[in-house]
């Protein structure tokens, strides 16, 4: 009672007084009414043809996020998620970092600039609601639609070469296709995420510095847990059996997979833009764009196959490396520590299915535990197609991988565009069964 009773004193009062003062005055806070206008312009490009289409009034869920519901039909019902730029970015025209629809998820990178195409349209331009018809379909028309995918095409094939290559690299070695390099490439992708959320979280928003410290946090990543890997899994099964090492790879697959779907959750993560701008090309009415994050994904897979070209023709461990895959035991008598090259090869293809990861997420703006599969088995498709014993026919048999997938989901269907990368796979291998660049004895570049 004695403690009710200082605490019911009149100076006590002044400072809860001052705080209800601060309270109020936050609450009063005027709503962000551009904020609202421009996430509300935003779902007509979702919204059903030909429906009476309800919409409810923009909520505010986050200081710079609003969410707009809308209702249709008989209980039909949906909603667009729009996450804007700094406040200070963000005056008459706020930039949309990330969005997402109830029905559909997040929107890609790529969604999210033909999202911005439909936006500056006479109009607001047609509806992009229909999901049996790709988005850029129904905002760019004729030579300009083609040029955008054959663009899209070329990112999504360098994604495909890097991942491909660790297959390629593998193989030539030890004859084996380790098919856990899918989940190799999605556990990179989650850490790059956390990288990437955990400095822009410590105050660090320049791209310059977040691709770099997360890319060298992949190859890391990658580096010990493929010498790891060689060690605990391959080294002991031994290197002669075939069948043991296929086993065990898809073994492989499933811990990683799992472990990952118990640590992270089953939800996806959302990677806002990190890399904005890029070339706009007008044809005609319609406007083909050619962003900074496809050029840096292209130039990245470049390098990164003319330098690995490089180390294997001209450099020691390349030697090595040649020395073992033609003949491993001739290559021991003659000095050559065949088990140190194959776990360092073993680390240069995981962390080259990390980067695949970091690519993976950055150009998509997603990542969960269940990206390995479809990603790993279309590289691997790349490398089978290229000859999977030779790393230059890789990187090109995974261009033509994404070449495929892109155009046959844009021009026919793309609920059936893995059918068409598998149906080409099995023609290719009936007509050339080493692959378009293969040969019956090579087995590196």
């Amino acid at each position: 009672m004695a403690f009710l009773r200082r605490c019911g004193g009149r100076a006590n009062f002044r400072p809860l007084a001052a705080l209800f003062a601060v309270l109020l005055l936050v609450a009063c806070e005027r709503p962000p009414e551009d904020l609202f206008r421009a996430c509300a312009a935003l779902t007509g490009a979702f919204e059903p043809l030909g429906e009476a289409v309800e919409r409810a009034k923009p909520e505010q869920i986050g200081p710079l996020s609003v969410r707009v519901d809308w209702r249709w039909g008989e209980g039909q019902a949906d909603a667009l998620l729009c996450h804007f730029a700094d406040r200070a970015k963000a005056l008459e025209n706020p930039p949309l970092r990330a969005a997402e629809t109830l029905r559909g998820g997040p929107l890609s990178a790529r969604e999210l600039a033909v999202l911005e195409l439909w936006a500056g349209m006479a109009g607001g331009g047609p509806k992009l609601y229909d999901s049996s018809v790709p988005i850029e379909k129904q905002a760019l028309a004729g030579s300009a639609y083609l040029l955008q995918q054959l663009l899209n095409a070329l990112t999504v094939g360098s994604l495909y070469a890097l991942v491909a290559v660790g297959y390629a690299l593998i193989f030539s070695l030890l004859e084996i296709v380790n098919f856990a390099f899918g989940e190799l490439a999605m556990v990179g992708s989650i850490l790059a995420f956390i990288v990437i959320i955990a400095l822009g979280m410590a105050g660090v928003e320049s791209v310059w510095i977040l691709l770099p410290a997360a890319l060298l946090a992949v190859l890391a990543y990658g580096g010990v847990l493929g010498h790891v890997i060689d060690r605990s899994v391959y080294q002991p099964i031994g290197r002669g059996n075939r069948l043991s090492p296929l086993v065990a790879a898809i073994g492989l697959s499933l811990v990683v997979q799992n472990a990952v779907l118990l640590a992270q959750g089953p939800r996806g993560k959302i990677l806002p833009p990190l890399i904005d701008g890029g070339w706009t090309l007008h044809l005609g009415d319609s406007t083909v764009r050619f962003s900074f994050s496809q050029l840096v994904i292209i130039l990245l897979a470049t390098v990164i196959g003319v330098l690995l070209h490089t180390a294997v023709q001209r450099t020691r461990f390349g030697r090595d490396l040649r020395a073992c895959a033609a003949d491993p035991t001739m290559a021991g008598l003659l000095g050559i520590p065949v088990n140190r090259v194959i776990a360092r090869a073993f680390a240069l293809s995981t962390a080259l299915a990390g980067v695949g990861g970091l690519v993976s997420v950055v150009y998509y703006g997603q990542t969960d535990h269940s990206i390995g599969l479809a990603l790993g088995f279309k590289a691997l498709t790349g490398a089978i197609l290229g000859g999977i014993g030779s790393l230059t026919g890789a990187m090109a048999g995974a261009m033509l991988v994404g070449l495929v997938e892109i155009l046959f989901a844009a021009f026919i269907s793309n609920e059936l565009r893995d059918l068409a990368v598998f149906a080409l796979l099995v023609g290719v291998l009936i007509v050339r069964p080493t692959g378009l660049f293969g040969t019956r004895t090579e087995t590196s570049s």
